[in-house]
């Protein structure tokens, strides 16, 4: 997870610059010129594909929004699912004047049609492993991720094949909302069914300055309810 957030910084970033030269021409403006170079800061920063197939694009409004379609992170070789996320459509309302400053201040985060596809090797590897070398601090080309105030992701399924137990799993979340401040605590709640029984998760977690910076294991307390049951987790990851 904190190699995701900080290539999502990273891909933000690639795009803050024209945020704030584009702000006054029109009220949309298409980025399918920046697509290579969104797709290679993805690329270098996880050592995986990134693919941006869909229309990419700003909405100039009072904050701009940024738009992208179609968007695949791919999977390392010999996995039996090319991609391991995909997500049909998201947008991400970015505050303006915290540019002006250098900082990547996230609004709101809405993605739909989301797949994540979780696989273990019989051999001990998985595919959620990225390798090292990512961006420690949040930033990318002089931008600094500052904070995503808002999260929600509606129509997300997580697949999990367990290859040495020949067994797998299909949780269907209906919707997840999540806060991501600078420096407070963040929250992560969620809806769905689990092999198909229902189930909710309420999780509290560190700032999300903390998951950019800390090579320490980071503190999470989840509260899980399945079907009839209800779970308390405290640990870190």
């Amino acid at each position: 997870m904190k190699t995701l957030l900080r290539w999502f910084a990273l891909a933000v970033a690639g795009a803050a610059t024209v945020l704030v030269l584009v702000a006054i021409i029109g009220p949309r403006i298409e980025l399918g010129n920046m697509r290579p170079r969104i797709e290679a800061i993805g690329g270098q920063a996880l050592g995986r594909s990134t693919q941006l197939q869909g229309p990419l694009a700003v909405k100039l409004s009072l904050p701009p929004v940024f738009e992208a379609a179609q968007v695949r992170l791919g999977n390392p070789t010999n996995w039996s699912s090319p991609d391991f996320v995909r997500i049909e459509k998201i947008t991400a309302t970015i505050g303006l004047v915290p540019l002006l400053r250098g900082r990547i201040v996230i609004d709101e985060v809405n993605a739909r049609g989301v797949g994540v596809y979780l696989e273990a090797a019989a051999d001990g590897r998985n595919n959620w492993t990225f390798p090292a070398g990512a961006t420690k601090t949040g930033e990318g080309g002089g931008w600094k991720l500052a904070a995503i105030n808002h999260v929600s992701v509606s129509d997300l399924v997580v697949q999990f094949k367990d290859h040495p137990r020949q067994t797998a799993a299909e949780l269907v979340v209906e919707k997840l909302t999540a806060q991501l401040p600078a420096d407070n605590p963040s929250r992560i709640n969620m809806v769905g069914t689990a092999q198909g029984f229902p189930f909710s998760i309420d999780a509290a977690t560190a700032s999300l300055n903390t998951w950019l910076t800390s090579d320490e294991p980071v503190p999470v307390d989840v509260a899980v309810a399945l079907n009839d049951n209800r779970l308390k987790l405290d640990g870190s990851v």
